[in-house]
């Protein structure tokens, strides 16, 4: 899942690129490039404050903490790729207080799994990406309202203490807002309500963990902030449409 495996990009594994079916992901942002890559089927995403539709053979390229979410109405098959800004240093400086004015456009993608052998193709296939994404688009310099900045700190407050005991009454409090301005702002941002958010974000990661530990399902539950057995099982079936079991035996 896009949240924890920018989580995992360090020096030693400075990108990560994997096949996802069917993504829903709410509002988040990291410090990683992302490009996303549809071979079938339509996703929806909101990046920055525009909207998107992307069909196959259309892709995206979102800049570093960039807002952006994405949602599937009914079937996609898509390609993420995430790298470090390191990876391609002199784009990354030439572009840093930017933003696209258009963050869709087109590659092709038919020897991309190929060309991540080893560090030399990988960087000139990002560098391949990021010229071809330069002549389809133009940039502009990047301003933050205070509303971008208020959305910014209201979710990384949240990706910090999401396995926590995680109030909309604590967010607020820590950005000092107004608890019924931050109710109302919040689902206007992100098109859902806080509650939903905070147990999606749980969910996704504890997905990721049933996919990627051994760890049984209690401690999968505790560990992404959900107290309770049955409070875990009522919201994976919300959210998955199978139980935490179900998940792991179908493998993932």
């Amino acid at each position: 899942m896009i949240f924890f495996e920018t989580h995992n990009l360090n020096t030693h594994s400075p990108y990560t690129m994997y096949p996802c079916d069917d993504l829903n992901w709410g509002l988040h942002f990291h410090r990683a490039y992302e490009c996303i890559f549809v071979e079938n089927g339509l996703i929806e995403c909101v990046i920055g404050h525009n909207d998107y539709r992307f069909y196959q053979g259309e892709s995206a390229f979102i800049m570093p903490d960039q807002l952006h979410s994405i949602t599937t109405p009914r079937h996609s098959r898509i390609i993420i790729l995430l790298f470090q800004p390191e990876l391609i240093a002199d784009f990354d400086a030439a572009h840093k207080d930017k933003v696209p004015t258009d963050n869709k456009f087109r590659f092709n993608t038919d020897n991309l799994w190929e060309q991540t052998r080893n560090i030399y193709s990988l960087k000139s296939l990002l560098y391949a990406i990021c010229g071809t994404f330069t002549v389809q688009n133009t940039f502009i310099k990047k301003e933050l309202a205070s509303q971008d900045i208020l959305i910014h700190n209201l979710i990384a407050y949240i990706n910090d203490h999401y396995t926590e005991q995680c109030s909309l009454k604590d967010v607020a409090h820590c950005c000092g807002c107004d608890y019924y301005y931050a109710s109302k702002f919040f689902v206007k941002a992100t098109r859902m309500g806080f509650s939903d958010y905070v147990n999606q974000l749980r969910i996704n990661k504890a997905c990721y963990l049933i996919r990627s530990t051994d760890d049984n399902l209690l401690t999968i539950s505790d560990n992404c902030g959900f107290h309770s057995l049955r409070s875990f099982n009522r919201n994976f079936l919300k959210y998955c449409g199978c139980t935490p079991s179900e998940y792991r035996e179908n493998g993932g």
